[in-house]
């Protein structure tokens, strides 16, 4: 329903949101839910005892066909690492259309867990991984290697 708003007004857009990260136990009611009651019960439990995770991260993108060109311009990005979705959001004010933040409205939720799949271990590690190179590239940056 948003979508379709926001396409009667505008002819390009970009709709982002973060997740909700919720406990394991919540997860699994999530995915033997069947009825819209269950449903409203789920997402209610997700607002009350999820944690919004941090605003700049983001994890869900709704946009037009055409809002990235043609030509699309978007760097090679591993899609859901690092700086990724900062570059989506800045490229589409760049250009001029209208961005929209429907955290509030939709309710994505995230099993919590930890990081051990992630090789960097401090800040530090992460700003010299691979993604984080392909993100200083992208934006003219001089990450050193």
């Amino acid at each position: 329903v948003l979508a379709q708003r926001l396409a009667a007004q505008f002819a390009e857009f970009l709709v982002i949101g973060r997740r909700t990260n919720v406990n394991a136990t919540l997860s699994q009611k999530a995915s033997s839910a069947s009825s819209a009651a269950a449903w409203h019960a789920i997402r209610a439990a997700a607002k009350a005892g999820g944690e919004e995770h941090t605003r700049w991260a983001l994890d869900y993108f709704i946009f037009t066909k055409s809002l990235w060109g043609p030509p699309v311009e978007i760097p090679p990005f591993a899609i859901g690492r690092p700086a990724f979705d900062n570059w989506l959001v800045r490229r589409a004010v760049v250009l001029g259309k209208p961005v929209v933040d429907a955290s509030h409205l939709i309710v994505a939720m995230h099993q919590a867990h930890d990081y051990a799949h992630v090789q960097a271990r401090t800040r530090e590690a992460s700003e010299l991984s691979p993604d984080e190179a392909a993100w200083a590239k992208a934006v003219g940056g001089d990450k050193k290697q």
